[in-house]
């Protein structure tokens, strides 16, 4: 029936009996973890991002089809299509646990949005430098305090909507991972964040990506930051200072409007704001 199994969080697999008929359009609503769908039914279902399987990776439509290739290591389990595939995705995890390390794959890690949403014991995680991708709200109304990127230089792609709902926060290391920005707003109004790492691969930090981080202390990383955008650290009374390597383009005053007068955000080329 309708929303017969909406918001159920922890539902990652499902099998439809060969007896339903129909499939309404909300009854998997909001079914974020729901990785594994076995319709045995005549009903057609697709992976195509409908609302019935928005954030399935796979459905069976026999009993007897190849299943999806799974393994587990410090206690997450990871899977992918196919034995020739080369994309894994995080589809279960120990979440009585703390702190959690996401493994190393030979290919690359994705993470799907909503992957930790309402976790309220996990306060660490920490991915490997085979995630490649970090779906929009990953971490929504989580207990999630600490973020770290481990590993070498690879691509991360990410979006503004990656942390947001995200407010339990405090700090991320992106360590060496391969991207050029902090998108617009992606980390405003956190309230509870108090240090960032970003990737020394940065180039432009964009409009209002801190702002109203009222408990910000300290952002490192900005060696190669070139461009900031307006009101990029509105209201981030309590950062100390920053240093960047070469700013050439301060998109107006409210850049740095609302930062406490004893802060510094100094400039290669001799610049102090404010």
């Amino acid at each position: 029936g309708e929303s017969a199994f909406c918001k159920c969080y922890n539902l990652r697999y499902l099998q439809i009996p060969a007896t339903v008929e129909s499939i309404e359009d909300t009854a998997f609503a909001d079914c974020y973890r729901l990785y594994e769908i076995e319709n045995l039914s005549k009903y057609p279902l697709t992976v195509d991002g409908s609302a019935q399987n928005r954030y399935t990776i796979k459905i069976y439509q026999t009993a007897d089809e190849a299943r999806i290739i799974k393994e587990t290591s410090n206690g997450c389990t990871v899977a992918k299509l196919s034995k020739d595939s080369s994309v894994w995705y995080l589809i279960d995890y120990e979440s009585d646990a703390t702190s959690i390390t996401l493994p190393s794959v030979t290919g690359e890690l994705q993470i799907k949005p909503y992957t930790f949403i309402a976790e309220d014991k996990i306060t660490s995680v920490t991915f490997s430098d085979s995630v490649s991708v970090v779906g929009k709200y990953a971490f929504k109304d989580s207990g999630v305090e600490t973020v770290t990127f481990a590993g070498g230089k690879s691509s991360l792609t990410w979006t503004s909507e990656t942390f947001n709902e995200s407010q339990a926060l405090k700090e991320i290391d992106f360590g060496e991972r391969e991207f050029s920005k902090i998108p617009m707003g992606a980390f405003a109004e956190k309230e509870n964040l108090e240090t960032v790492r970003i990737s020394s691969e940065v180039t432009t930090i964009e409009d209002g990506a801190f702002a109203d981080c009222y408990q910000l202390k300290e952002i490192s990383g900005c060696q190669k930051v070139s461009s900031i955008g307006a009101s990029a650290f509105y209201g981030c009374g309590n950062l100390s200072a920053m240093e960047f390597g070469n700013v050439t383009q301060v998109s107006g005053i409210t850049t740095v409007d609302g930062i406490d007068k004893t802060s510094r955000v100094l400039m290669a080329d001799g610049i102090t704001y404010p």
